[in-house]
C-alpha cells in the first residue's frame, strides 16, 4: 500500500504540473512508475489489493487541492495513460493476450478493478471461437448495417406478427435476464456462452 501511495502520489503531481512523458521522453520514469501501480493492481498470487485505478487517482490528486478544470484534465489524462499501462500488461508475457481481446474487454470498463477485467479478458478468449458465438456475431454486423443511421425508437411488442420475431423477442427477454444475473455473479464465460447460444434463433429470423 505504500508504494501505491508513492507512486500514485508522484504521477498525480507530475501530470498536475504538466510534466507527463511526451514520446519516447520520459525523464522522471513515470510509464515505470504507472506499470509498477497496474501490476500491483492485477496481482493475485494469494492476495488481491480491493482498490481500483479511478481510486487511486482520485485519491492522489485530491491530496494536491487542484481546482475544477486542472483536476478533470489531470483525472483524464492520468486515466488515458494508465489504460496504456494496462493494455501493455495484458498483451505482454505472462498474460499474452490478443490486442483486440483485451481491448474489447476494456472497452466495457476496465478502471474499476483490473482482476475484473482479466476474468473478462479471460471469458471472452474462451468463446471468441465458438462457432454459435461467430454467428452471432456475423448478424450483429448485419444488424448494425440495417438500422445504420435510423432513429432511436421504442421497442413495441404488440407489433411483432411474425412468429419469428415473437420467438426471437421472448428469447432475448428470458437470455437477457440470465446474462444480467450471470454477470452480476461475475460468471464471464457462462454468460458470454449463454448469449452466444442465440445464434441458431437469429439465424433462422434472418432466413
Amino acid at each position: 500500500l505504500l508504494s501505491l501511495a508513492d507512486r500514485i502520489d508522484t504521477l498525480a503531481g507530475f501530470f498536475l504540473v504538466g510534466l507527463k512523458p511526451t514520446g519516447s521522453r520520459d525523464p522522471f520514469a513515470l510509464r515505470r512508475a504507472a506499470q509498477g501501480v497496474v501490476q500491483i493492481l492485477a496481482n493475485r498470487a494469494g492476495w488481491e489489493i480491493p482498490l481500483s485505478v479511478e481510486q487511486l487517482v482520485d485519491s492522489g490528486l485530491a491530496v494536491h487541492h487542484p481546482d475544477g478544470a486542472a483536476l478533470q484534465q489531470a483525472r483524464s489524462e492520468l486515466l488515458d495513460f494508465f489504460g496504456e499501462r494496462v493494455k501493455n500488461l495484458f498483451e505482454s508475457a505472462p498474460f499474452s493476450f490478443a490486442y483486440d481481446e483485451v481491448a474489447s474487454a476494456m472497452a466495457a470498463g476496465w478502471a474499476n478493478s483490473l482482476t475484473d477485467l482479466h476474468d473478462r479478458i479471460v471469458a471472452l478468449r474462451s468463446v471468441r471461437d465458438n462457432p454459435d458465438f461467430l454467428s452471432l456475431l456475423d448478424s450483429a454486423r448485419r444488424i448494425a448495417n440495417i438500422t445504420a443511421g435510423q432513429p432511436s425508437v421504442a421497442f413495441r411488442r404488440e407489433l411483432l406478427h411474425d412468429p419469428a420475431e415473437k420467438r426471437l423477442a421472448d428469447l432475448a427477454d428470458l437470455v437477457g435476464s440470465h446474462i444480467d444475473e450471470l454477470v452480476a455473479q461475475h460468471q464471464y464465460q457462462v454468460a458470454l456462452e449463454s448469449f452466444a447460444g442465440m445464434a441458431p434463433e437469429l439465424e433462422t429470423f434472418f432466413q
